[in-house]
């Protein structure tokens, strides 16, 4: 079992390797200053956001956390993380900085493979989700990390990427008609 998870990761690492290898090889895209201003709000936002998200838990945690229910330190990571991650996306996305000047065409195949993967990991947190009944999720009043939850966490993260997108191609067709 050992032996295939590590020439598993050796696969899986060398592949990401080649294609990172290629796409950094053939890339000839640029962001134009207009972008580049943009994804620095987006970036000034996006951690605006985690701030306000762990100062409102911390508040919550110190008044309320006695009582109700809390989140672990790694679910409130991946919670922060994928926050930062949505709203960064969401704003370059609809601000049009999030891909390259002029590669708008070749885009578009990249936001349906964002929309795969995001229907492929919420269907197996559905799938998983009854296997949940094994797992004790709160301990303590402390709502735990466990391994379905980082294919929810993915899957709305790819799925709100892909979403922002097409709903700004459905909105732009209709402001250019």
């Amino acid at each position: 079992m050992n032996l295939f998870m590590i020439i598993l990761f050796l696969v899986v690492f060398s592949v990401c390797a080649l294609f990172s290898f290629g796409a950094w090889k053939y890339n000839q895209g640029h962001y134009d200053e207009r972008q580049e201003m943009l994804r620095g709000k987006a970036n000034k936002y996006s951690c605006s956001a985690m701030l306000i998200f762990l100062g409102v838990y911390f508040c919550y945690d110190i008044l309320f956390g006695d009582y109700l229910i809390r989140l672990s330190a790694s679910m409130l990571a991946l919670l922060t993380i994928c926050l930062g991650v949505i709203v960064f996306t969401s704003y370059s996305i609809w601000n049009e900085a999030y891909n390259y000047v002029n590669t708008n065409q070749k885009s578009s195949f990249c936001f349906v493979l964002f929309a795969f993967l995001s229907l492929l990991n919420i269907g197996t947190f559905i799938l998983g989700f009854s296997d949940m009944n094994r797992y004790e999720i709160v301990v303590d009043k402390i709502i735990e990390f466990k391994q379905p939850f980082s294919q929810l966490f993915v899957g709305i993260t790819f799925g709100s990427m892909a979403l922002i997108y097409f709903i700004k191609g459905i909105v732009n067709k209709f402001q250019e008609d």
